[in-house]
């Protein structure tokens, strides 16, 4: 199976910004190259959007994804609210 992981935002575009003004494009970015890793050492194959904070336009992300053939195309994202209370994820 060939991965395609897709860390949102990026460079020019920080996403959801927290409280304490961490940027949702450097999160996620950490999280998806510890999920890029553990694919890896199952002998998965993994293409990803970016290894670093640069910017890609959402038609560069899922055209390279087809070009690759991947099976998969996973998207990661954080949400913001100003609702303390709020908690959970999407899919």
């Amino acid at each position: 199976m060939k991965w395609y992981l897709d860390f949102g935002h990026g460079g020019k575009d920080p996403g959801a910004l927290g409280q304490n003004k961490t940027k949702e494009s450097d999160t996620v970015l950490k999280i998806g190259l510890q999920v890029k890793n553990t694919l890896e050492k199952s002998n998965e194959k993994v293409i990803t959007t970016r290894q670093n904070d640069t910017y890609y336009s959402l038609d560069y992300r899922s055209s390279k994804a087809n070009k690759e053939n991947c099976d998969y195309f996973i998207s990661i994202h954080m949400n913001s609210s100003t609702n303390k209370t709020a908690k959970g994820c999407e899919v």
